[in-house]
């Protein structure tokens, strides 16, 4: 990771905790942002992104695009397009894979760029002992060309967290 971006600045602390790199307070989407990114990325060619859940979610309201948080995700494509990514690595709530909102927005970057969209359902549950499942996109430019993804093999072997994390160090 070259440059993390978050709108809360109280995530700054937590990230530094976990990682090494630069960090930004900023909307995505604001030009003074994406020129501090530019800065710090140094040409890196990836971008990976987590955009809000809770015009999707179960948990959240379901509105959509009717939720002004939807936003997230067209302005994290407007970015990645104005910061000449060449990946676009996109992780989300399973609801949203089928979310017309969701779907027409990838299919307008598609195709105004002409990158490849692959898009997968990963269970966590067949890893982790957890009921969480994602969808995650790949957008890949033309001169990458389609990158293709598959399931998570099941792991029958670990059905308890503590099988992976014996014990909290505190």
């Amino acid at each position: 990771t070259k440059v993390a971006v978050d709108v809360n600045d109280r995530m700054a602390h937590l990230y530094s905790k976990q990682c090494n790199s630069d960090f930004i307070v900023g909307d995505v989407c604001q030009l003074s942002t994406m020129v501090k990114i530019w800065d710090a990325a140094k040409g890196a060619g990836t971008l990976t992104a987590r955009f809000s859940c809770q015009p999707f979610s179960k948990l959240g309201d379901e509105r959509s695009k009717d939720d002004s948080r939807a936003s997230s995700l067209p302005k994290t494509l407007k970015t990645a397009f104005l910061l000449h990514a060449q990946l676009v690595v996109l992780e989300y709530v399973s609801p949203a894979a089928k979310d017309s909102f969701v779907n027409g927005e990838l299919e307008h970057f598609v195709k105004c760029t002409g990158f490849h969209c692959r898009q997968v359902e990963l269970k966590l549950d067949h890893i982790w002992p957890c009921r969480r499942q994602r969808s995650w996109w790949v957008l890949s430019s033309p001169d990458l060309g389609p990158i293709d993804l598959k399931q998570w093999p099941m792991f029958h072997e670990v059905q308890e967290v503590q099988q992976v994390i014996p014990r909290v160090r505190l």
